[in-house]
């Protein structure tokens, strides 16, 4: 009498509950249009700050995706590793200002206060445009570009750039963007209608953001605008973005005005800075959130 095959021993397979370490992975593999959507829902979940958890989440990403973390356009900061006094910071921002730019006492509070900006601007809803202007050249606009690329975050300065390119650029990494020489692709016969939109669009969080066709297959995708930007240019720009902006007006330094030049690796001289203004925004960014909450009601 022939016996029957085994009967496979067949157990349905329970749900198993994402580990911390796999809900990291997972936000890491995330666009970071698409984690700025989910950062707070996520952290709530693991019980910590968003700011730790943006920590956290860029330490796995360059794990996960190194090869684009090691991209050498954008610098990947790490924050200096004891707290941090706010005065020091502004005292020192200031000084790396005054040492190298000629500019009147009432822009430096607002330009201090746009650079710290930049290592927290997703607590706020609006985040406006730094426009450096000057009526002529070597009025000394170019070179304060150059200090706010070594004091911002993830600075990234370019003199041209077209309108694919920043949308991309900002989906991709949302780098701070210091555009220079503006007036060449920006105002008068060289107008760039459409890189004009996407600046603008850029201004409130929640509208910022352009619908564009991408990839082989031509379909519609949601692309973020939504990152810190100073603009550099001869003259000033259309109303809409000086409406957006806090303008600063840059002369020609008169005689017995000195200023010194910049060195060839300013940027890593401010390197130290730079991972402390992180440290101090990573520290209180819940609290930038609930000031701005409360003054809001």
């Amino acid at each position: 009498m022939n016996s029957r095959p085994p009967i496979p021993d067949v157990r349905l397979i329970e749900d198993i509950p994402e580990t911390d370490d796999e809900l990291l992975e997972r936000l890491a593999e995330l666009s970071y249009f698409e984690y700025e959507q989910v950062r707070s829902a996520q952290a709530k979940i693991l019980g910590i700050r968003v700011s730790a958890l943006d920590v956290y989440v860029s330490e796995k990403r360059q794990i996960v995706n190194p090869e684009v973390e090691s991209n050498s356009i954008i610098e990947t900061l790490e924050p200096w590793d004891k707290p941090v006094d706010s005065s020091w910071i502004v005292t020192e921002i200031k000084k790396q200002i005054n040492a190298y730019c000629i500019l009147p006492e009432e822009y430096l509070a607002p330009i201090v206060a746009w650079v710290i900006g930049t290592y927290c601007f997703n607590a706020f809803r609006i985040f406006p445009k730094l426009c450096i202007y000057s009526p002529q050249k070597r009025c000394g606009k170019s070179t304060l570009m150059e200090v706010l690329d070594a004091l911002s975050f993830s600075a990234l300065m370019a003199s041209n750039v077209s309108p694919a390119v920043i949308f991309r650029i900002i989906e991709s990494y949302q780098p701070t963007l210091l555009l220079d020489e503006a007036d060449t692709w920006l105002v008068g016969q060289h107008a760039n209608d459409e890189m004009r939109g996407i600046i603008n669009s850029g201004h409130t969080k929640k509208t910022a953001v352009v619908l564009r066709c991408d990839g082989d297959k031509n379909e519609p995708k949601a692309f973020s605008t939504w990152s810190p930007m100073a603009i550099g240019m001869i003259g000033k720009p259309q109303p809409t973005i000086e409406d957006r902006s806090i303008m600063i007006s840059m002369k020609r330094k008169l005689k017995g005005e000195f200023v010194s030049k910049l060195p060839v690796d300013y940027s890593d001289t401010c390197l130290i800075l730079r991972r402390a203004i992180l440290r101090w925004a990573n520290d209180h960014i819940d609290t930038i959130k609930c000031k701005r909450l409360r003054k809001d009601t």
